[in-house]
């Protein structure tokens, strides 16, 4: 079975991306601050999830199924 490929859009408690990571095909953004929007256009392209910062910038734009 197919584990499920998430995003996580920064660094955070590594206790937490152990969780992350036992469940899923996990990608991390390593820089300090949220990743560019091409960035996560580009890495959001075939992920079936996105974990992100309520910090971070995220509206419609970003997501490559919107017009």
């Amino acid at each position: 079975m197919e584990r499920p490929k998430v995003y996580v859009t920064r660094r955070i408690a590594q206790e937490a991306l152990d969780m992350v990571a036992r469940a899923t095909d996990m990608k991390v953004w390593e820089g300090e601050q949220a990743p560019p929007r091409q960035v996560l256009v580009e890495e959001s392209r075939d992920i079936d999830g996105l974990l992100s910062l309520p910090t971070d910038r995220l509206d419609a734009r970003w997501s490559p199924t919107s017009s």
